[in-house]
């Protein structure tokens, strides 16, 4: 759990990176996410994100996304803002792979 604890840490020091700036790519719903599942210490509440739609709308709107006619900075920002993000699900998901795998071994 501590790993787990030092990637998330690691991520949200790349996440904290403010790109909120005006920008050919809206990431105020992923902004907004952040701030309201991340706390002071940089621990993630992951059900909170699991549970939450506009996370949910983002990532949709992420592999969605028309990147030809933005600009190079555009560009960077939006790539990091989506990695961040397909990060985060799949960190969702492997927790929620570890608790049914440690529920299962508990069952044995």
């Amino acid at each position: 759990m501590k790993i787990l604890s030092l990637i998330t840490l690691l991520l949200l020091s790349i996440t904290g990176c403010n790109y909120s700036q005006p920008s050919g790519y809206d990431h105020s719903k992923f902004d907004a996410l952040l701030k309201a599942n991340v706390d002071e210490n940089g621990m993630v509440d992951y059900s909170s994100f699991k549970s939450n739609k506009d996370f949910d709308d983002y990532i949709k709107s992420i592999t969605e996304a028309d990147v030809s006619n933005l600009s190079k900075e555009d560009k960077l920002a939006f790539y990091l803002n989506a990695y961040n993000a397909l990060l985060k699900m799949f960190l969702i998901i492997y927790q929620l792979l570890l608790q049914w795998m440690l529920m299962d071994s508990l069952k044995r």
